[in-house]
């Protein structure tokens, strides 16, 4: 792999690589909502429940007081982004689907007590998340520590500087861990030296 990015933080390197070989989240995450694609070129939906624009708009239709449905747009040109907001380029962009929730998942999800504009939120950050695969922002992430050993590894679709803010709060994590560690075992070194050899303060 492709070193495309190296930090030092606190003596250790956060390297960064690029990951193409991470698996699609659309077809291996159990995603709270359903992305309907009728995209002639590209797969980017997680189910075969509709074969034409006509069946999907007639099963909103019948089941329109529990769904909630947003549009899926795409921009294509040089590789793709997906939102659920119209691009402003008409050439090159377009609806190719829908994303829509059942409130009827409500208690298997845990969104029993959720609104409706708290579940599109969520609805939109997983679009988001989907749009960030779909874009190519997919990473390895490496930390290395300072005696040059591997400390944690882990792939990462997002924005490359919140991956390196995580493997950031990873090192923090293990620093605090291992002075926290290194507290306990000299407090429980000096409660076993003998009294008479404690130094006199």
């Amino acid at each position: 792999m492709e070193l495309i990015e190296s930090e030092v933080y606190k003596g250790h390197t956060i390297n960064v690589y690029p990951d193409e070989g991470v698996g699609n989240p659309l077809h291996e995450h159990d995603l709270m909502c359903t992305f309907v694609s009728f995209h002639s070129n590209y797969n980017l939906g997680n189910t075969k429940d509709f074969k034409t624009r006509g069946d999907f708009l007639e099963f909103w239709e019948e089941n329109i007081k529990d769904l909630i449905v947003l549009p899926l747009f795409i921009y294509d040109h040089s590789g793709i982004t997906i939102s659920t907001g119209e691009f402003s380029c008409p050439w090159d962009s377009g609806q190719f689907g829908w994303v829509f929730y059942d409130r009827r998942n409500d208690k298997n999800e845990g969104y029993s007590n959720y609104t409706k504009a708290q579940i599109i939120k969520i609805m939109k950050d997983t679009v988001k998340y989907i749009d960030y695969y779909v874009s190519g922002q997919c990473y390895y992430i490496k930390i290395i520590d300072k005696f040059g050993e591997e400390l944690d590894a882990f792939d990462y679709i997002g924005k490359m500087d919140d991956a390196i803010r995580d493997a950031k709060g990873t090192i923090d994590d293990t620093i605090a861990f291992d002075f926290n560690r290194s507290y306990t075992d000299l407090i429980q070194i000096s409660n076993k030296i003998p009294l008479r050899l404690s130094p006199i303060i």
